[in-house]
This record gives C-alpha cells, structure tokens and sequence, in this order.
C-alpha cells in the first residue's frame, strides 16, 4: 500500500488468478485487472513513480519468474525482469531521486539476495549475499540521496540482516540473532535517516521491532503472545513515532501498535 501526495491510497493484490490494483477516488475505489490468468506469489509491492504513476513487482509462481508492471494512464506495460532459475520471492520495489526502480528479491533457487535495476525497458539483476538467504520476504527503502537498505532474513545462523548501498558499495550487517529471527520483515526510515525494522521470529512465534536511531542497533521484544506478528509492516508518523501493523493469527485479528 502507498499513499500518492494528494492523500489518496493505493492497493496492490492477487485475487484468484489476476494481478489487481485499487485506486482510491474521492467517491470511492477504482478496481484495475493488472494482468491476468496469472499464478501469482505470496507478496506483490507498489510504488509511486515521481508522476504518481503505480509500479507493480511481483512473483509469477507459475513460470517462477520475478516480473514488473507500470501504468501511465494509456495501458499496462509488462516486464520480466529475472528469469533464472526460481527467482522474485519476497519483492519490495521502490524509486530513487532519479526515478529509477529498484526491485529486492529472494532467488529461492541459489539462496540469494538479489536486486534489480531499471534502465529504460531493460533490467539488469546482481547479487548482494548468496548461499544462506531465506524467508518469505526482503524490505527495502531508498534514502533522499540514493542509499539503499534492504532488510531480509539469514537462514543459516537464522538472524536478521541488513544490506546497505552507500555511494555505490554494497555491505550487509548482522542487525539480531535472538531466536530465528528476520523473516517478515518490513522497514522505514525516519526524518534523521534512522533505521527502524519491525519482524518475526519464528522460534518464539512473536513481533520483534529493531533500531538503530541511537547509534547502535536497539532490540525489543513488542509482544509476548505467541503467534502474533506475520504479515507485519512498519511506517512513521511526522514526530518520527514508529507504528506497526501485525497479524495476530490465535485471535484472528488485525493489530496495530506504536512506540512512545
């Protein structure tokens, strides 16, 4: 989900075998067939380009491919932007100060973090970390001058990490390792550049919230119950006030919770 400037809300999603956007209007909602008698993946992700035009990633189950979508008000137009192998779990899409896209994705296939890159109607993929990289999702946001950060899940010593492109070079950090931690993650950034990073772990089937605004990486447990905290997402209000939605899968609910 994005919001567009004029405060009007954006929905991508699957429904059955068809990629589907909704549009907020100001009488209602406008329900667009991205593409169809598709087998769509877990997760789609939607951004905003600088126009306000929606930009689509997602993974296309049936071919295993990781695919791209954009609109401009004429017709949809179509990508594949990595075909090798099994390739685009876990997409997060976002747009730099330049109008680039950039698409973070799992390859199921090699175990590998992957991004790619648009360049006119070609896309050119690269590897960040391969051999240990696993989950159902990777979570990325671009800074007010480029820098990439990309939150995802470490099998192999079952932590959460994070990969960061500063001018260019690629590094990736070790954020926590307190249970089997860092799938589901979702991350944001507040007005100083901070980091804030809300995710599951699996081991103790709970929300765990990471940062990393008072210089060092800060972990906190947000719930004890078991079985909540899949499917979250995090956002910052104005007062850089972290808020993040979560599934509470034993009550069936929908939650919402902020940090003071």
């Amino acid at each position: 989900m994005v919001v567009h400037d004029e405060g009007f809300v954006h929905i991508s999603y699957g429904a059955g075998r068809t990629l589907k956007l909704a549009r907020q209007v100001e009488d209602g909602w406008q329900i667009y067939a991205v593409e169809d008698e598709i087998i769509l993946g877990r997760n789609t992700s939607l951004c905003l380009d600088r126009d306000g035009y929606p930009c689509i990633s997602y993974y296309d189950r049936g071919n295993g491919d990781l695919k791209y979508a954009s609109n401009t008000d004429v017709d949809w137009q179509y990508s594949d932007v990595d075909t090798a192998d099994t390739v685009g779990l876990g997409t997060s899409i976002a747009v730099d100060s330049l109008d680039t896209a950039y698409i973070s994705y799992i390859d199921y296939t090699n175990k590998a973090l992957k991004i790619a890159q648009q360049s006119g109607t070609t896309w050119s993929a690269s590897t960040i970390e391969q051999g240990n990289v696993g989950g159902s999702t990777t979570s990325m946001v671009i800074d007010a001058i480029d820098n990439i950060y990309i939150s995802y899940h470490d099998e192999s010593i079952t932590a959460l990490k994070l990969a960061s492109r500063i001018a260019d070079t690629w590094n990736t950090e070790t954020v926590d390792t307190g249970g089997n931690v860092g799938d589901w993650s979702a991350i944001s950034l507040d007005s100083s550049g901070s980091i804030h990073i809300s995710y599951f772990d699996s081991r103790n089937e709970n929300l765990k919230y990471a940062s990393n605004r008072s210089g060092s990486w800060e972990i906190l447990r947000l719930n004890d119950k078991q079985g909540v905290g899949e499917w979250n997402s995090i956002a910052l209000d104005s007062d850089d006030t972290p808020f993040v939605s979560y599934l509470d899968r034993p009550d069936s609910r929908l939650c919402v919770l902020y940090l003071q």
